[in-house]
C-alpha cells in the first residue's frame, strides 16, 4: 500500500545586507571599491563591469528511509566570472549546525547533536528545515555540500550559518538523481525528467496533463494511494530532477 512521501528542496534563497544609503554620509570602503571598479552603481543597478560566479551541480543520492541516511556523491563545476584568481574554494556544509561544539543561535537537544555532516542523518526530534516528520514523511533542504558565494563586495562569504538567517547563494543549475524504495514519491525543486519511469501510466498521464493545463489536476488521489497505483512496482525508483537558474 502506498503511504510514503519524500520531499527534497534544492532552493537557494538570496539574502544579503542592504546597500548602505548614499545620503547617510557614510559609505563603507568595500562599496567605494565596487563603484570605482564599475561592478555597482550608485542608483542601485548593476554596473557595466558587474559579474556573478555560478555552479553546475550533479548529485546522485540514495535515501534510506529506514535509517534516515542520505548517502551519495556530488560533482560541482564552478565558473569563475570574476576578474580575480581564486586560490581557494569555500564549501558550505549547512547541516554542520548539528555538529558538537559549533555555534548556534538557539539550543538543540543533546540527543540530536552529531560529529558533523559526515554522519549524514535526518534528525528524529528537532527539525530545522529538514527531518523525518513521521514514519513515512521525510523533508530535507540545504543538505548537499555547496560552494559559497564569491562576490565583488566581500570576496568569499565567510559568515557561518548558525540557524536564524536565510541564505546567500549564487544562481546555479542542478541535475539530481534521487534513489529511494518504490513506496515513496519524491517532490523537489525543479522539473521531474522521468515521470513515465517512476509513475504508473495513469498517474504519469495526469502529471503530463497538469504541465499543460491552467486547471487544478489531481495527479495522485487518495484512492490511488489506497490501491497502490502510484509508483512503478519495483524495489527502488530513481527520480531525476533538473533545476535551472536556482
Amino acid at each position: 500500500m502506498m503511504k510514503y512521501l519524500l520531499i527534497l528542496l534544492f532552493a537557494a534563497f538570496l539574502a544579503k545586507e542592504g546597500i548602505p544609503q548614499l545620503n547617510s554620509g557614510y559609505l563603507p570602503r568595500e562599496y567605494q571599491s565596487a563603484y570605482k571598479n564599475g561592478t555597482r552603481s550608485k542608483d542601485g543597478k548593476p554596473g557595466p563591469a558587474y559579474w556573478q560566479n555560478h555552479s553546475d551541480y550533479q548529485i546522485d543520492v540514495w535515501v534510506d528511509p529506514g535509517t534516515g541516511l542520505v548517502d551519495g556523491s556530488e560533482t560541482i563545476s564552478y565558473y569563475n566570472n570574476s576578474p580575480d584568481t581564486l586560490k581557494r574554494i569555500v564549501i558550505r556544509l549547512y547541516q554542520d549546525i548539528y555538529k558538537k561544539g559549533n555555534a548556534r543561535q538557539f539550543r538543540i537537544g543533546e540527543s540530536d547533536l552529531t560529529d558533523g555532516v559526515e554522519i549524514s542523518t535526518l534528525p528524529q526530534k528537532r527539525w530545522i528545515r529538514f527531518g523525518q516528520y513521521n514514519e513515512g514523511h521525510l523533508f530535507t533542504a540545504y543538505w548537499y555540500p555547496q560552494i559559497a558565494v564569491y562576490d565583488d563586495i566581500d570576496g568569499w562569504d565567510m559568515i557561518d550559518y548558525v540557524g536564524a538567517v536565510e541564505f546567500y547563494n549564487d544562481i546555479n543549475n542542478y541535475n539530481i538523481n534521487i534513489t529511494i524504495t518504490s513506496d515513496f514519491v519524491v517532490w523537489a525543486t525543479g522539473e521531474l525528467q522521468n515521470p513515465e519511469k517512476v509513475f504508473q501510466k495513469e498517474v504519469s498521464g495526469r502529471y503530463q496533463q497538469a504541465l499543460n493545463s491552467n486547471d487544478v489536476i489531481r495527479i495522485i488521489t487518495q484512492q490511488d494511494w489506497k490501491n497502490g497505483n502510484v509508483t512503478k512496482p519495483r524495489e527502488k525508483n530513481t527520480w531525476q530532477f533538473q533545476a535551472k537558474n536556482v
